[in-house]
């Protein structure tokens, strides 16, 4: 638990005095509870993530059809869902349970 403690830290200190990241990208800078910005002069090195490449890494398929009409609650949506694969593995773990 103290190792834990130590990296939380640490990562916070290194996001707090760090103007980029270890590949040389410039980092976004909180101004606000829950408002960041990208640093003036170099927006264009920033892309946000599509809906689907977050999908991706939440581990759906690229044939999963997600409906929604504004693209925020798109993102809403897959950052609220429980990724595939650990729901799996829970499901597989209760029924063995429970067997």
């Amino acid at each position: 638990m103290e190792e834990l403690k130590y990296f939380i830290v640490q990562v916070k200190l290194e996001m707090e005095t760090d103007q980029c990241d270890k590949a040389g990208n410039p980092k976004m800078k909180k101004i606000g509870l829950n408002k960041c910005i990208f640093e003036p002069g170099k927006e264009s090195l920033y892309r946000r993530m599509s809906v689907r490449e977050c999908a991706r890494i939440q581990g759906f398929p690229d044939d999963f059809e997600f409906i929604y009409n504004n693209v925020n609650d798109g993102y809403k949506m897959i950052g609220n869902a429980v990724p595939i694969e650990l729901a799996r593995v829970v499901a597989s773990s209760i029924m063995s349970v429970l067997q």
